[in-house]
């Protein structure tokens, strides 16, 4: 559809829509803005919100065992979550264990069996 068929299809719909009155070019500008910034919102920001809340979710249910990947692309085993400081510790070998920040973990691999169902197993792609 060309831009000029386009405004065209517009002008009918807002003329309509006021009575058969046209309406200014300005009302028009601001009628596309606004349809943008609804576009945006539904292409964009909500998806990005509904992922942040899984992250979430997915790192306070965070238990030991579950195995992790971190930013740096480090495997290991959670052995105990420290809540209060937002820290893990993480087993990488055996008797190797790193103290590493829960926002430091880019994956869980293989969650516990004690997490509750509807939490993914995979927080970031």
């Amino acid at each position: 559809m060309t831009y000029a068929r386009f405004t065209n299809v517009v002008d009918g719909i807002l003329m309509s829509a006021a009575g058969g009155q046209k309406q200014s070019p300005m009302s028009m500008i601001l009628l596309m803005f606004a349809l943008i910034a609804i576009s945006f919102y539904f292409i964009v920001l909500r998806p990005q919100k509904r992922e942040q809340d899984t992250r979430k979710r997915l790192l306070e249910n965070l238990k030991s065992g579950d195995s992790i990947v971190t930013i740096g692309g480090i495997y290991g085993t959670v052995v105990d979550v420290e809540n209060k400081e937002g820290t893990v510790i993480m087993e990488v070998a055996k008797n190797v264990r790193i103290k590493i920040l829960k926002s430091a973990i880019s994956t869980v691999l293989n969650p516990s069996k004690e997490r509750g169902a509807g939490l993914p197993a995979v927080s970031n792609k």
